[in-house]
């Protein structure tokens, strides 16, 4: 097994006031565990589509109807604890990084030449068996750092990280089956 990386989404929203107040705390805190998480941001329609919602509009209405969120600022560590943002701890960072994986992903990325496409290769090792029931594999791609010199929305924000762009392959996820020796790619 090998150490594992904790996933922390969060479904934000540039004309949310609320948002502008929660995202710089919870980027710190996040920020301040970057080496046992990775975040990404899903920008939302709630309660209409912006500019950064439109521009992932199915991959973003995909994972709101998997969590069956609907307000925000919402986040969901690991795919399991649905919470405000702020009341996400440093305790269940700490807990689930004490959990090996079962898995080892390798991540090979490839820009073309002229910069207007990637590829990427994902090959998920299965190091051994384990009890996750309906394991999918589901790559983002990821903006780590969006600037606008004006607001897209009307809650002031113009500085946006770690924002979903785009979900490869199918938007419900690749099957894995969870028998050890088996490599995916």
């Amino acid at each position: 097994q090998v150490q594992r990386i904790q996933l922390y989404e969060e479904l934000t929203y540039e004309n949310e006031p609320k948002c502008a107040d929660v995202n710089p705390v919870l980027q710190t805190k996040l920020d301040a565990k970057a080496s046992k998480l990775v975040y990404i941001k899903y920008h939302s329609p709630f309660p209409s589509g912006g500019t950064l919602y439109n521009q992932s509009k199915n991959d973003v209405d995909s994972r709101i109807q998997y969590y069956g969120i609907s307000s925000t600022p919402t986040g969901v560590h690991d795919g399991q604890q649905k919470a405000y943002p702020l009341n996400f701890s440093q305790d269940s960072i700490n807990t689930h990084y004490l959990a090996l994986s079962p898995f080892k992903l390798i991540l090979t990325p490839t820009l073309t030449n002229k910069g207007d496409s990637l590829y990427v290769n994902a090959q998920v090792v299965v190091l051994t068996t384990c009890t996750i029931p309906d394991l999918k594999l589901r790559l983002a791609v990821v903006e780590k750092t969006m600037n606008f010199k004006q607001a897209p929305g009307t809650n002031g924000e113009r500085t946006f990280t770690s924002v979903v762009t785009t979900i490869l392959a199918p938007a419900d996820g690749k099957d894995i089956i969870d028998t050890p020796n088996v490599n995916y790619t």
